[in-house]
């Protein structure tokens, strides 16, 4: 493989990850720039990754690097709390490359040495260099034996989040409607709307699986339930079609009352009267999730480890108050996931 292929197979991979790239221009005496490398970024849990592709002939930016990076942490001129560099050495002669210092896994720029041996198309990690970082480890090893790099191609540029706002506006008209009818904090007006009921549900009123998930019981459920919508759908409508989007939020909130229903149906709850879109918001929730972890990039500055904690937020909140609907949001969850991975693999090509 020729250097400037193993190059570009690294260029793509890490792009396709959402990885930042910049090039840095070093200067001679005189003033003249001098060729430089390419350096990529990403800031993960307050903490920024950089990997650079190093050629032999560059070997001095090692040290230029080292020295840019320690100045910007100890001026506190970047918001990390630490760094963590790996430095990719493109090479033809690995056995000349094995010897590099250990790192010091409690300093402050933490710096790794891996090799790229493009000639024989391989990844070498030196005996005393840390064999992890950022997942690319593997995804390396692929790429130069495919000669490919494949990625999830997403977004949706066209939309504007019509759609979110639309549902929050059908669930704020929904509440409106029912305040006037009489409240929505009455039972028997949510029940003439269409809130959910065991009893009611097995004497053949099975709609009510899905109108219970545009009413809301008073104005706190709605506000939380809007918020969720946005928070999770104006990100997932920049991924995925609106259509698409729709499909998980329906049949997310038509499983997650199912699940409902099943779970008080065993327990014998037959009088609970259940209503709330946020069957609909965790399928939502679980499908940035799955997109966010499927393209290794952030949804709208989120990514997946920042969804997945406001999932055990939701689910920890979920066991406490005994008023939340648990079922409804794991059963709506695992259908988020399960459909955006579905519709993501399709999206999956050739980079």
């Amino acid at each position: 493989m020729e250097k400037q292929t193993a190059i570009d197979l690294v260029d793509k991979l890490l792009r396709s990850r959402g990885i930042q790239a910049v090039n840095l221009i070093s200067r001679q005496d005189d003033g003249a720039s001098i060729s430089g490398h390419r350096i990529y970024f990403d800031f993960r849990k307050s903490n920024l990754y950089v990997v650079s592709l190093i050629s032999e002939e560059e070997r001095t930016w090692i040290e230029e690097q080292s020295q840019m990076l320690r100045t910007l942490i100890a001026q506190n001129r970047l918001s990390a709390d630490r760094i963590f560099a790996l430095n990719l050495l493109l090479t033809t002669n690995a056995q000349e490359q094995m010897s590099w210092q250990t790192p010091e896994l409690e300093a402050k720029v933490i710096e790794l040495f891996w090799i790229l041996d493009y000639s024989a198309e391989r990844i070498i990690f030196p005996p005393n260099q840390p064999t992890a970082f950022l997942n690319l480890e593997k995804e390396l090893v692929e790429i130069l034996s495919r000669h490919q790099v494949t990625g999830y191609v997403m977004g949706n540029t066209g939309s504007k989040y019509y759609l979110s706002y639309g549902l929050i506006l059908i669930n704020g008209l929904m509440w409106l409607i029912t305040e006037i009818l009489g409240g929505s904090l009455q039972t028997e007006v949510l029940l003439q709307m269409g809130a959910m009921n065991v009893l009611l549900v097995l004497n053949g009123e099975w709609y009510r699986l899905l109108t219970a998930m545009f009413l809301h019981i008073g104005i706190t459920h709605l506000v939380m339930n809007s918020a969720g919508i946005y928070i999770f759908g104006s990100r997932l409508e920049k991924q995925i079609s609106a259509g698409e989007m729709l499909i998980i939020y329906l049949l997310g909130g038509l499983v997650g009352n199912i699940v409902s229903f099943g779970y008080h149906f065993w327990n014998g709850d037959f009088y609970v009267v259940a209503a709330g879109a946020s069957g609909g918001v965790y399928a939502l929730m679980g499908a940035l999730l799955s997109i966010a972890y499927l393209t290794k990039k952030k949804a709208g500055g989120l990514d997946a480890y920042a969804i997945f904690l406001y999932f055990l937020i939701g689910l920890i909140g979920s066991v406490i108050d005994i008023q939340i609907d648990l079922a409804a949001h794991l059963g709506g969850f695992a259908v988020g996931l399960l459909l955006a991975a579905l519709f993501a693999r399709k999206r999956k090509q050739l980079l």
